[in-house]
């Protein structure tokens, strides 16, 4: 009688540890599959920051080229104006963007110019490096030289002298924002200087020159 219950209780005990070693098994199958997750998320990673480095650094040298090419001509307004329009962005080829904040998503990007705007899509050269020419370089110096640049082209640049449309157009004609403006603010409309001098002055930014054209 007692040989019978043991017998029958071998194969409990038997299919008892199996089913142990299985559970045991399928819990290091899965720490170990999401060991290796984590790994090939942590190899993703590094690969797309290597990239964006290597995306950036071609970007970079590229303004610094522009920047160059305006030393080699004594730093002219004309030669200055030419790297305040140069996009950086312009050296990237689709698919590839400038991933600035490295989420992926080609979108506004805040970490460039800190606070400010910039649409990922159109970066231009003036937030990539601080100085040409011995000048500071910013979104605000660069409207100034495009503002100075065109008054030795005939355009109007004088709230007192008559209409700033023609300067507008050549903003809306010349400056890209990018596409990310519905996101929020960027350099493009944050960005004023003062047109014109006394009671006759006005504050422009990019975004409000441009509204002024009205050439289709």
């Amino acid at each position: 009688m007692f040989s019978n219950k043991k017998g029958t209780e071998k194969p409990i005990e038997i299919f008892v540890a199996l089913f142990v070693i299985l559970a045991v098994a399928l819990l290091l199958l899965q720490l170990f599959q999401s060991q290796l997750t984590d790994q090939q998320q942590e190899l993703d990673q590094f690969q797309r920051e290597a990239q964006q480095q290597a995306l950036r650094s071609d970007a970079t040298s590229y303004c610094r080229t522009k920047c160059s090419e305006a030393s080699a001509d004594r730093c002219s307004l004309r030669s200055l104006a030419n790297f305040c329009t140069s996009y950086a962005s312009d050296r990237i080829r689709a698919p590839d963007f400038l991933d600035l904040n490295m989420d992926g998503v080609m979108n506004r990007d805040t970490s460039l110019l800190v606070g400010v705007g910039v649409c990922e899509d159109a970066v231009p050269c003036h937030a990539m490096i601080s100085d040409c020419c011995g000048r500071r370089i910013t979104a605000s110096s660069c409207l100034e030289i495009l503002r100075d640049y065109w008054a030795t082209t005939n355009v109007n640049v004088d709230p007192d002298a008559g209409s700033l449309e023609d300067l507008g157009c050549l903003v809306e004609s010349t400056v890209r924002e990018g596409t990310c403006g519905m996101e929020g603010s960027t350099w493009f409309d944050s960005t004023e200087i003062t047109f014109g001098t006394g009671a006759s002055a006005e504050s422009h930014s990019y975004a409000s020159l441009a509204a002024l054209c009205t050439t289709p």
